[in-house]
């Protein structure tokens, strides 16, 4: 029974992170439907990060009293409800909110699905557990865009919030059925979880979070046009660049969880950091012969997301009573990297009209976020 649940956890995580970034590769379709520009439709992927970045810690924190298993089964209905006012929505108002709910029940999906999963399972599986469901998150984040092109191009881009919907249902069906409904988690008030902030460890580790999706997004968010525009290739060299990426970020999630197991959660985050420094400051140099790039890229995107597993390991190790707590903000601080890399790339990119720069700057912002694991790490003795 706790392998059925924590596969039906993990397909909920893929599903409910289909969302987010699928809009990002389709945002002329939403653009025609609604008769705005391709810059107006990208805010529908700004306010998604914001609310989701926003909301979770509040909310997680503030509901630690509610039953767990009514509290998730309450977000998947806010989260159905959010798909289908997409798939209604007849102008870009409409459209914009439905963005807002989804965010809100995409953040406690993912949010009680971390917190909830690491319950079912004793302490040594807990990384393992943990690798599943931040492998289903990143496969629907790398694998989102592809997919949402390609549903879009043959049956129209509201297809995909259909099938989110359809699966949504059945999801809700067999936790109603299947998950347990007597797990309980520690109950702090709000001050005190927020306290755990305070913490030079705890905020350093979160630190590091922000700090490495703030650099990985400064490129990888025009990674694109500095494929198409700076090195000359085609559309189609793009795609494949991006299943490669993809494939390798599914799998580094997995080789992430065993190594997390095998020599801990600190050596691995940072082993992670410091190859993927590497790995994106080489970029620069293999970008000029196609072989090297395709390595290069699956390189890359094999260390991409393989910092979630040991990240959320280590900080149920600072602190087990506010694992719940940290666990939310952590991924909040993902998505305001996100945010924060999209935002500085865009100016960097305006300003000096180098792709190479957002490599060497993104590296570097990378490499803050290092030195901030080590102060972190040494926090502890």
């Amino acid at each position: 029974m706790v392998r059925l649940n924590i596969c039906i956890i993990a397909l909920l995580c893929f599903v409910a992170g289909l969302t987010e970034l699928v809009i990002s590769g389709i945002l002329p379709y939403v653009a025609q439907e609604f008769s705005v520009s391709i810059a107006t439709a990208g805010q529908s992927v700004t306010i998604f990060a914001f609310i989701f970045a926003v909301s979770g810690p509040f909310i997680i924190a503030f509901t630690t009293q509610f039953n767990r298993k009514k509290l998730f089964i309450s977000f998947i209905l806010i989260f159905i409800i959010g798909n289908v006012l997409t798939l209604i929505s007849n102008t870009f108002f409409l459209f914009m909110l439905s963005r807002i709910i989804l965010a809100i029940g995409v953040s406690m999906i993912i949010a009680l699905s971390l917190s909830l999963s690491v319950k079912l399972v004793p302490i040594y599986r807990q990384s393992r557990v943990i690798s599943i469901l931040t492998m289903s998150i990143s496969t629907s984040l790398v694998l989102g865009i592809p997919m949402g092109i390609m549903i879009s191009e043959y049956f129209g881009w509201k297809a995909i919030f259909i099938f989110v919907t359809v699966a949504c249902l059945i999801i809700l069906v067999l936790i109603m059925k299947y998950f347990p409904g007597d797990i309980s988690i520690e109950t702090v008030t709000f001050m005190e979880q927020s306290k755990a902030l305070l913490n030079k460890s705890i905020s350093f580790a979160h630190l590091t979070t922000f700090f490495f999706f703030t650099g990985q997004s400064m490129f990888y968010i025009y990674f694109t046009p500095f494929i198409q525009d700076e090195l000359g290739f085609s559309a189609g060299t793009s795609s494949m660049l991006y299943l490669v990426y993809g494939i390798c970020a599914v799998f580094g999630g997995a080789v992430s969880g065993a190594l997390v197991e095998r020599v801990g959660a600190t050596k691995t985050l940072i082993i992670v950091i410091l190859i993927y420094i590497a790995m994106m400051l080489s970029i620069s140099v293999t970008s000029h012969w196609w072989v090297l790039l395709l390595i290069n890229t699956g390189m890359w995107g094999m260390l991409s997301w393989s910092i979630n597993t040991p990240q959320q390991t280590y900080l149920i190790y600072l602190s087990p009573k506010y694992a719940s707590f940290n666990q939310t903000f952590s991924t909040s601080t993902v998505q305001f990297g996100i945010a924060t890399g999209s935002f500085l790339g865009a100016v960097l990119l305006e300003s000096m009209q180098s792709y190479y720069m957002l490599i060497i700057l993104g590296s570097a912002i990378v490499a803050v976020g290092f030195i901030s694991l080590l102060i972190s790490i040494k926090s502890l003795h």
